[in-house]
């Protein structure tokens, strides 16, 4: 909101504290004489001098936002948006509720008024008349519905939207004189208030970084958004996604082989080794086979060639001589 940039609406907010204090200085002069014959009457009197009649005044004429009663700031340097701020002073609510400010004052007065005689002696005026400290106290009591006021209207335009604030005609330098109460001097000249960004997202302010290591977190960041981080949820539930499945393997392969889900595992273990060597026994068994068949196939061959020059060669000549007894 714009509204909290302006540093004299906080400031205004340091009335919650100045009220008590202004009230033990009430006390304090209103111990300085006795109560006089008809006390609610003089009572009321102080209260319609010091309460009513600016109240009055100021319900017509609201006090300016940027008055600290003493000095306030310059009407012809404010800009558009603090123009705005005094125009939202004149709405119906916030008068309303300064208005009503002027009747706990009247119930304080007479409070304070029956319990001064305790602190008799430390009162500052002590020895006037009757008379002279209701004069005095009248401009106390003015100086208090002044605070609250202020107050109301600090809360007020702090907790106001910007559209609703933008949506105000700014005032004109003549209506800020004839419209708006702003005693004192117009000398303070206030620059807005800069809200680091940390405040206003709620993160941490970061100690300032040397090039290397500002190179280091930028290259931090660019490799964090290339591998986001899982999140603890993500990795517990694919973990039991994963035990999941090996578990239903291990039931199917349990109830094909029959066999424990141990053996099962090893056997799945040591199978592609024993599924390598097979292949390579399939791929030799045909080499081997056919090996062997040329090989027998020559052997016959030779043998059956070699076989009738044996024979031969075991029998006996035969000889061309004729048997005796043969003519």
């Amino acid at each position: 909101m714009k509204s909290r940039r302006e540093p004299l609406l906080w400031l205004q907010c340091l009335s919650i504290g100045a009220l008590p204090l202004e009230a033990l200085m009430l006390k304090l002069v209103l111990a300085g004489a006795d109560v006089g014959p008809v006390p609610g009457l003089e009572r009321l009197f102080t209260w319609s001098l010091g309460v009513v009649l600016p109240a009055v005044w100021l319900w017509k004429r609201p006090p300016d936002w940027g008055s600290l009663l003493l000095a306030g700031q310059s009407r012809l340097q404010r800009s558009r948006f603090q123009r705005q701020l005094s125009a939202a002073q004149t709405a119906a609510p916030i008068r309303l509720i300064c208005a009503i400010g002027a009747v706990p004052l009247l119930s304080l007065l007479w409070w304070l008024d029956d319990s001064a005689l305790l602190v008799s002696d430390l009162s500052p005026v002590q020895g006037l008349s009757r008379l002279g400290v209701l004069l005095i106290a009248a401009p106390v009591l003015a100086v208090m519905l002044w605070q609250w006021q202020q107050l109301v209207q600090a809360c007020w335009l702090l907790t106001r939207d910007d559209e609703v604030l933008n949506a105000l005609k700014p005032l004109s330098d003549m209506q800020l004189s004839q419209e708006i109460t702003a005693p004192g001097l117009n000398v303070l000249s206030l620059a807005p208030l800069e809200w680091a960004p940390s405040q206003a997202t709620g993160g941490a302010v970061e100690p300032d970084k040397s090039p290397e290591q500002q190179e280091t977190g930028t290259s931090g960041e660019i490799n964090a958004s290339h591998h986001p981080v899982t999140s603890e949820a993500e990795v517990e539930k694919t973990a039991s996604a994963v035990e999941e499945s090996e578990q239903t393997e291990e039931t199917e392969q349990t109830g094909q082989t029959g066999q424990p889900s141990g053996v099962s595992a090893v056997a799945g273990a040591v199978e592609p080794e024993q599924r390598s060597e097979q292949q390579n026994c399939t791929d030799l068994d045909p080499e081997v086979t056919e090996h062997d068949i040329i090989t027998g196939t020559e052997a016959e061959a030779h043998d059956e060639e070699t076989e009738p020059s044996g024979r031969e060669e075991g029998e006996p000549e035969e000889t061309t001589e004729p048997p005796p007894g043969s003519p």
